[in-house]
């Protein structure tokens, strides 16, 4: 079962976060990032920021984080200690993600240019024209240490040298990922995705690994009813319809784990244990936990709705929900 052990008041809808280890860093109370114990619950660091509107990832050393659109800061992870922070040229930046040394920011709606940082004090490495373009989305691929943008006006995604910005790949993948454009890309643990993944056609995916990248579809064979898919280690998790189903990149298996109540395309909170369960949280607020035989083993109202990343740390489990809390489950 999913037993309750902690609460920490948020004070608004958690709509920011992120895990690293044991510990889950939130966004709360309109002008504070706190980061917690994820098994106690307890506040190992707490730091004021600035406005709405934000962003955040995390690498092993910082968090950084993005609020009111245009301002940027730094943080110690394991600290909370200001390490640099920003207020960038334009207003209205998004997307923001992170590797060991650089900091990608920009192109969310077209409003700004792609500006890549330096991670360590935050200076500009290189600029990338992206004002008035539409873009489906930005990502880092970690394999070929790249920037991947995805354009769906011509059905092409563009690979940029984190290091200098140049081009050093292109493909051309005509699918219905064209028709969508993506507020926000949830990955999951709060960190770089391994793999990108964008929807084929109605029942297909497509999966972008290796370098040079190369492209795989992948027939599920079942409607395909999420949007915005995004793997969580050797799983893609999506929905058929009302049913939660994965993909197993390696084994190629597809499991139908069962019907959960979830009406959002573009989000499906989910996370794996090391003994293979597995926990959904949905847009009811819902927490499904599926054992390692991919049985339904609990399930618990926690809130309005669960709208972030969760974490775990052995036997706890940590989400924020919409109903201005976060909260420290156990498995028992």
């Amino acid at each position: 079962m999913l037993e309750v052990c902690w609460r920490y008041p948020a004070h608004q809808q958690v709509h920011t976060s992120a895990f690293w280890h044991s510990r889950y860093i939130a966004a709360v109370r309109n002008t504070k990032l706190v980061c917690l114990d994820i098994a106690s619950g307890a506040e190992l660091w707490r730091t004021n920021v600035k406005g709405s509107f934000r962003w955040i990832a995390v690498t092993e050393q910082a968090v950084f984080y993005l609020s009111g659109g245009h301002f940027l800061v730094a943080l110690a992870i394991e600290t909370g200690r200001g390490m640099w922070s920003r207020t960038l040229l334009e207003e209205f930046y998004g997307w923001l993600h992170a590797s060991s040394d650089t900091v990608v920011v920009g192109g969310w709606r077209g409003y700004t240019d792609l500006l890549c940082l330096n991670a360590a004090d935050g200076t500009t490495r290189w600029s990338y024209p992206a004002r008035h373009r539409l873009l489906h989305r930005t990502s880092i691929d970690p394999v070929t240490q790249t920037v991947v943008l995805a354009v769906p006006t011509d059905a092409s995604l563009h690979f940029l040298d984190l290091a200098n910005g140049r081009e050093v790949h292109c493909l051309t993948l005509p699918g219905i990922w064209t028709q969508w454009t993506c507020e926000r890309i949830p990955l999951p643990l709060g960190t770089t995705a391994p793999s990108l993944i964008l929807n084929a056609d109605e029942e297909s995916f497509f999966c972008i690994v290796g370098d040079p990248p190369q492209v795989e579809q992948i027939t599920v064979g079942r409607p395909i009813w999420s949007r915005n898919l995004v793997p969580v280690g050797d799983l893609i998790p999506f929905m058929s319809g009302r049913i939660l189903m994965t993909h197993s990149v390696t084994t190629r298996e597809n499991t139908e784990l069962g019907p959960i109540d979830h009406n959002r395309g573009d989000l499906l909170p989910f996370i794996t244990l090391t003994d293979g369960s597995m926990i959904v949280g949905t847009s009811f607020g819902m927490l499904y936990l599926f054992g390692p035989t991919k049985q339904l083993v609990a399930k618990r109202k926690v809130g309005k709705s669960v709208p972030t990343t969760m974490g775990y740390a052995g036997t706890h489990i940590c989400c924020g929900t919409g109903s201005g809390e976060i909260l420290g489950l156990q498995l028992r």
